[in-house]
């Protein structure tokens, strides 16, 4: 027996490399074999006269062509009547979103081929020589509504191969996808019509044209793209920095998954560092993945800069500086500047000298000078000089051992001076000019202790002599703030706090520390429900505090209904049913349920039961939950898994922690999965499962009919097929059993877990059977 399988194989195998029919051309995926029987009018016997299908071009190196490629479609028909020529021709009705994109690079290109001899071939446009025939590169509108390039009339033992360019602006999911992603052609024959289909799959990727940078400047630039998104939304992004690990991000601007592209694409980037050159890119964030353009550059001009200029005037000297640094005048009086630059000017007088004040530049007085360097600017200090001097003693205690703090002096003429000064100890300033200085004094946090300056200021006459200021620091009280707790409703309940003091019970209202985290919690009576915060909080769960002002809650506690909590559990009429889908696929649709609670509670668990002959362990590499909030039972925009995991057993049980508050009424919700890209268990060896099993007489019987109308058709293509199918219908017959090469997977809901331990009905909810190829 298995040596007649593997002669029926290999005469399969030499029809295969003589025929068109599986792959005429490397990279072509073909569908069904469509076929138009005839009665011959020369035998009187019922034959099939026509044989048709239709597939599309993969690259070899690539499984599938992507949204954006051009790649070519066929229909090829073969005239397998034993006695009368035919006359072929197609109407093509092409996948969703695929468009022609025929031009001298990818014509349209037709074909008569002798399939008893594939080197026998002829390529025709109009009326070829020896038969009839003919090929437009641009189509008409066919007998079935369809596009309509070309026929030819061939013998038998020939067969017409049309080929049109396509290019794909969507994505095809093949046999997971509906009937518009199929390519269909209708085959007009002598003897009838014929529709062969195959399922067309097409990969997503996103296309960018157009990159390009604009109104370059020093801190500004200008991006642009046109996105090609095929008809998927997602986010659009610009990726920059100063190296090509990028670093900085833009806001996204929003595809709409309604049009082939989004073009003219503007992204403005502020803020950037002049004379500096800049990585970028556009990404698109969708839910078939990530898609980068790729990296430019582009670099900023350098900023133009101002001179800034200080004059010195009076009768004294001093010294001038600025941040940031470039004038020390002393020597250096003029420095150039940024456009944009904030610099401050600081005057420092020499000794026997006071600062009188500033002019030029918008600024004046005494203290320092701020000038914004729009423009050159000019400047001028001026410094006079001393008439008489005195000593100003200051002292510092109160602190902790070891700890300072930081005095500040203004005075005469400009004097502004600071001293940092240790606890218990004292500094001088000798030769300073005779007049009201202020002694200024900061409050001082050691380890969360804060000290507080006694006086915090003071004004201190200084004359020939000597004069004092003395700053004593004391510990500051800590701030504290009250928290109240009022309870309301029906029913009755106890609030406590964490850290301790409220016991609400007894004790609603009780002191906390600024700054300090207070967490409540609600505990119902028994015969009532907690229904819910109010105040600083809301929702039923815990009610967290930050304690940076006086605060008050509210807690509801309302009596239980008779009987207490119950919830029911629902299959909605939009859960998802039993489906095909491919390996590799993200958020399956697995399960939907609703729950019905009597009154408001918190769920805090969902169980999961997993059967079917796919492993799920390993198959299934996240099983999410989604709360479907419009109720449609489908995944929306801003719809995210409230929790997620795997199954760590085959047709084991997964428990999904999900602290979710549940008011009354139905909430619904979605359990999805990501499939793995190669499942776990591979197939036993691949059984016929088409074949019919026939008893061996009737075999025996059939075998020299076959081989007799083989030989009246003149065919050894129809010969060998017919040995090697009745040699496979021996080996596959007996009543032998098929392995199916599937694997299905279903998530049921077993168990549910909530607040207020309630009674559930309508438990388990059982998931759609999931298919999915070996």
């Amino acid at each position: 027996m298995q040596g007649m399988r593997m002669l029926a194989l290999g005469i399969l195998l030499m029809l295969d490399l003589l025929g068109t029919n599986a792959q005429a051309a490397p990279g072509y995926v073909d569908g069904n074999l469509a076929s138009v029987s005839q009665i011959c009018p020369i035998t009187n016997l019922g034959a099939i006269a026509s044989q048709n299908f239709v597939g599309f071009y993969a690259d070899p190196n690539v499984p599938y062509p992507k949204t954006g490629d051009v790649g070519y479609v066929r229909a090829v028909g073969a005239n397998v009547s034993p006695c009368t020529n035919d006359t072929i021709g197609f109407d093509f009705f092409l996948p969703d979103g695929a468009t022609l994109a025929i031009d001298s690079t990818n014509p349209v290109r037709c074909y008569a081929i002798k399939f008893t001899n594939p080197t026998q071939i002829i390529e025709f446009t109009n009326n070829p020589p020896g038969f009839q025939g003919g090929c437009s590169q641009t189509p008409s509108t066919g007998t079935a509504g369809g596009l309509f390039f070309g026929y030819a009339v061939i013998a038998p033992g020939w067969q017409v191969d049309i080929r049109v360019p396509v290019r794909y602006n969507k994505q095809l999911l093949g046999l997971g996808g509906p009937a518009s992603h199929r390519l269909t052609a209708i085959a007009s024959t002598v003897w009838g019509t014929a529709t062969p289909f195959v399922p067309v799959t097409v990969f997503y990727q996103a296309g960018f044209q157009n990159l390009q940078s604009s109104g370059i400047g020093a801190t500004t630039a200008m991006l642009g793209v046109n996105l090609f998104s095929y008809f998927k939304g997602g986010q659009l992004y610009v990726d920059y920095g100063t190296t090509n690990a990028f670093g900085s991000s833009t806001p996204p601007a929003t595809v709409p998954n309604t049009a082939l592209n989004f073009p003219s694409v503007s992204t403005n980037l502020a803020g950037l560092s002049p004379n500096t050159t800049y990585y970028w890119r556009y990404r698109f964030v969708t839910d078939a993945g990530t898609f980068n353009s790729s990296t430019q550059t582009f670099t900023t001009s350098a900023a133009s800069t101002f001179a800034l200029t200080v004059n010195k005037n009076g009768t004294g000297s001093g010294t001038v500086t600025s941040s940031p640094s470039g004038i020390n005048c002393g020597a250096t009086c003029s420095a150039s500047f940024a456009q944009g630059t904030t610099v401050t000017l600081t005057a420092t007088p020499a000794s026997g000298s006071v600062f009188a004040g500033w002019g030029g530049a918008g600024c004046s007085g005494t203290g320092g000078c701020t000038v914004t360097m729009s423009a050159a600017q000019s400047v001028t200090a001026t410094f006079n000089t001393a008439q008489s001097f005195g000593t100003l003693n200051l002292q510092v205690s109160g602190l902790p051992s070891g700890n300072s703090a930081t005095l500040t002096i203004t005075g005469p003429g400009g004097f502004n001076q600071q001293r940092t000064i240790l606890t218990g100890t004292g500094q001088s300033l000798s030769d300073v000019v005779t007049g009201i200085y202020t002694v200024t004094a900061p409050s001082v946090v050691m380890s969360g202790t804060t000290y507080n300056p006694s006086p915090a200021s003071q004004n201190v006459t200084v004359t020939t002599g000597s004069a004092t200021a003395s700053v004593n620091y004391t510990q500051a009280p800590a701030a504290t703030f009250a928290l109240t707790v009022s309870k309301g409703g029906t029913g009755g309940g106890t609030v406590s706090s964490s850290p301790a003091g409220i016991t609400c019970g007894a004790t609603c209202t009780a002191n906390f520390s600024s700054g300090a985290s207070v967490i409540l919690s609600a505990v119902a009576d028994a015969g009532s429900s907690f229904a819910g915060w109010g105040g600083a909080c809301s929702g039923t769960g815990t009610c967290s505090v930050t304690m940076d002002a006086a605060k008050s809650v509210t807690a509801t506690f309302n009596t239980a209904p008779v009987g207490g909590l119950t919830i029911t559990a629902a299959k909605p009429a939009n859960a998802p049913t039993d489906a095909t889908r491919n390996k590799g696929q993200s958020n399956v649709l697995m399960l939907a349920f609703t729950l019905n609670p009597s009154q408001a509670t918190q769920l805090q668990s969902i169980t999961l039961q997993a059967s079917g002959s796919g492993n799920d362990s390993l198959d299934l590499t996240a099983v999410k939950l989604i709360r479907d909030a419009n109720a449609n039972g489908q995944i929306d925009s801003g719809e995210t898994p409230i929790a997620s995991g795997t199954f760590s057993a085959d047709n084991g049980t997964l428990t999904l922690s999900t602290p979710l508050a549940l008011s009354v009424g139905n909430s619904q919700f979605l359990v999805i999965a990501d499939i793995a890209s190669s499942l776990a268990a591979r197939p036993a060896v691949l059984k016929a499962q088409i074949l019919p099993t026939l008893p061996m007489p009737l075999l025996i019987t059939l075998l020299p009919m076959m081989l007799l109308g083989a030989w009246r058709m003149r065919s050894l293509r129809v010969g060998l097929l017919a040995l090697a199918l009745a040699l496979t219908l021996a080996a596959c017959g007996g009543g032998q059993s098929t392995t199916s090469v599937n694997k299905t997977y279903q998530i049921n809901l077993t168990a549910v877990s909530a607040q207020g331990n309630p009674t559930l009905n309508g438990l388990p909810i059982t998931g759609a059977t999931i298919t999915v190829q070996k």
